[in-house]
Order: C-alpha cells, then structure tokens, then sequence
C-alpha cells in the first residue's frame, strides 16, 4: 500500500511545478536558492547513512556491489538512451541523465518493506552517490558532447558541490551538534516537503512560459517516466536471473527502479533546457507506484528460492 506520506511527497513535488510555473516573477526569488534546497534536502536524507559499511564487505559482496553500481551509473543510461534516441530523439538526454542517476536513498527502506535484503542496497546507495560527480559528466560527455559547448569540469564540481557539501558536514554536525541533529531526524519529513517544494518551484519558473503553452510535454514525460521505471526493473530482475547466485534480481530491480531523481532535476536545470529536469520530476510518480508490480517480483522470487532450497535440504 501506499502511504499518506508518500502521497503527500508526490503531491508536494508536483505542487512546486505548478506553483513556480504560474507565479510570476518566482524564478528571480526561488531559482537562487534551489542549489542549497538540493544540498540540504541530500544533508537530510544522508542522515542514517552509515559509510563505514564499506569497509566491511567480503569479496564477493564487493563483486556483487561493483557489478550493480555498473549497471546502474553506466549500463542502464546507456541503455535507455539508445532506446530513446531510436524511438523519441528528443528526449535522449533526459532519459540518460535520469538513468545516470544514483541509487535513491529510499531503496532500503524500500527494500525493507517488500521483504528483499536491505544491506546490499545501502551499500549500493553508498558507492552510487560517491561516483555520480564522476559517472554523469563522463556519459554527457561521451554521448552528447559534439552537440554541447559545456565545459565536464562544471558539470563535475557541480555534482561534487551538491554531494559532498553534504557529506562533510554530517561528521561535523555530529560531533559538534548531535543534540541538534536529533531535532532536525524528528523533524525531517515536514522539512524535506517544504524543501522539495522549494526546490521544484526554483527549478521550473525560469521555463513556465514553455511549460505554459507545452502541455503536452508534461504529459510525455509522465509517460516516458514510467517507461523508464518498468524498463529499470526490468533490466535488474533479468540481471538477476542472468547473474545466478551472485547477483540477487530483487536487489537489483530496487536500486535501479528507486533513484535519487531529485538530484539529476537540479543539474539538469543548470545546464540544459526544460526536458530534462521536467522527465526527472515527472519520474516521482512511478517512482512510489512500482512498488506494486515490485511487490510480486520479490514474492515470486522469494517464493523461487524457498523452493530450491527445500529441494537441496531434501537431496
């Protein structure tokens, strides 16, 4: 079931379009603060993270961690860029900068909730959000660089400033304000909505006059959203189903499918126009919808593994 909460994320998410579309004038107050909007909403949801899990992962773990954050930071854009450029041409570069994106914070908690592993995702998390300022540069300049005049080192110190500002002020805050950071945890979800809105208003009032009279370039976006979102779980149970015991296709179909999409909406709005940044906000729909089709996956293949291990206790 979907929760209240996360109806009220969509609707706050989408809320912050519409208002910086139709108010007037929005983009010369709220444009200037999306950047530290986006660092505080990641410093936010940073929070229980804990890095030093990377340090206590076996060999085939780390194999299994590599494998998956390869797919997700270079084979999945790839992959969805070069479907997009055969059928949509236009939407290309959106559709690979969403796929680029990293692992979403919620994937275990995701996780959690539809029965699968929960530490192979928050590692994921972990090394997908330490390689985007690396990964996203890299795929835009490869694949799009001819037709673009924007400098990699700005699209790197970009990313770079938006993830590891945050970053590094965790340990700080934690040594120096822990009681604090305590009230900031109890207060988080009101803080996050308020931030998103802010964030989504800023982003899309400088383009409310092409949105205005493009309707149906939002309605494209929620539907290729959704495309990208089935074709991302798709890939990850049929890595799984391809990988055999040493890729796990529920850990895959969530980390691919449950993406930090609100990061790739403001680097998108920095450098490129209204299509980008709008197929990522559009993604937060089928973002909490999947878990519908997600839940059977896991069960069946929960249901598949308690199987064949019954049949090998039995032998």
């Amino acid at each position: 079931m979907i929760r209240l909460r996360d109806l009220f994320l969509v609707v706050t998410a989408f809320g912050g379009i519409v208002f910086g579309v139709m108010v007037p004038g929005w983009d010369k107050i709220g444009s200037p603060l999306v950047l530290y909007a986006l660092m505080a909403i990641l410093f936010l949801t940073f929070l229980d993270l804990d890095f030093k899990i990377l340090f206590k992962l076996g060999r085939d773990q780390i194999l299994e961690v590599a494998i998956w954050s390869a797919i997700k930071l270079m084979v999945l854009p790839i992959l969805l860029w070069g479907l997009a450029r055969l059928t949509v041409s236009e939407w290309a570069l959106p559709a690979l900068l969403l796929g680029g994106a990293s692992a979403g914070v919620l994937a275990p908690f995701f996780a959690s909730l539809l029965g699968s592993d929960v530490h192979r995702p928050i590692q994921i998390v972990v090394v997908t959000s330490l390689l985007i300022p690396l990964t996203l540069p890299v795929l835009v300049e490869v694949f799009l660089g001819h037709q673009l005049t924007i400098p990699f080192s700005d699209m790197f110190r970009l990313l770079c400033l938006m993830i590891f500002v945050p970053l590094a002020a965790l340990p700080i805050a934690r040594r120096l304000v822990p009681q604090v950071l305590d009230q900031v945890r109890r207060a988080r979800f009101p803080l996050l909505l308020a931030l998103i809105f802010l964030c989504n208003a800023g982003v899309f009032a400088p383009f409310s006059t092409f949105l205005r009279s493009h309707v149906g370039q939002a309605l494209a976006a929620l539907g290729l959203s959704s495309a990208v979102a089935l074709i991302s779980t798709a890939v990850g149970l049929a890595m799984g189903h391809l990988g055999g015991r040493l890729l796990n296709g529920a850990t895959g179909a969530i980390i691919l499918t449950f993406v930090n999409s609100m990061l790739i909406i403001v680097f998108a709005s920095h450098f490129f126009g209204p299509r980008a940044p709008l197929l990522s906000a559009a993604y937060t729909f089928p973002f909490f919808f999947m878990i519908f089709p997600l839940r059977w996956a896991v069960r069946r293949l929960n249901a598949g593994a308690d199987a064949r291990k019954s049949i090998s206790a039995r032998t």
